[in-house]
């Protein structure tokens, strides 16, 4: 297989997962938006909680946004303050996106591998929440470093395609 073909089959495997993965994460809210208002009802008109609802909500949080963030990415969704970047020329601003794109993936690389070694760390301690509940830590510590290491590839993806679009719009 040509490096184009494996590069072109790897970002089509990475935009299904980052689509897998965003529906897991617009699951969690909607167990969430669910789940909360029966807790409510549950404490206020029957003096009743859910237990460990509020720790749950707490690691669910965590799914929502991690398991987004990629497909966010994709979609250039982020937040982005443009005001002086549009009046940039084009060669200072490429190289100013470029730049931005090797800082990305370098904090992302580094989220990546501090956050599944804190994820390793709580599997072998067995580090639980404290509440009614002991929900364990290890499954949203690996989440978060599932996000950013997804957040990396996608950031390499796209530096990669920029450089590419950069090149042909060059070219012609």
């Amino acid at each position: 297989m040509s490096g184009k073909k494996r590069f072109s089959f790897l970002a089509r495997g990475l935009d299904e997962g980052e689509k897998i993965l965003s529906s897991a994460g617009g699951l969690m809210i909607l167990i969430l938006t669910l789940l909360v208002p029966v807790d409510v009802l549950m404490r206020y008109g029957l003096n009743h909680p859910i237990a460990g609802l509020y720790e749950l909500s707490e690691l669910l949080l965590v799914g929502m946004v991690y398991l987004s963030i990629t497909y966010v990415q994709a979609q250039k969704g982020h937040v982005a303050i443009d005001i002086l970047y549009s009046k940039i020329p084009f060669r200072p601003r490429r190289v100013l996106a470029v730049f931005n794109s090797f800082l990305g993936i370098g904090i992302t690389a580094v989220m990546t591998w501090r956050t599944a070694h804190l994820a390793w760390q709580a599997w072998l301690t067995q580090d639980y929440t404290s509440g009614l509940v002991p929900w364990p830590l290890w499954p949203a510590k690996a989440v978060i470093s599932l996000g950013c290491g997804l957040l990396c590839l996608r950031l390499v993806r796209d530096l990669w395609t920029d450089d590419e679009a950069a090149q042909n719009s060059r070219s012609r």
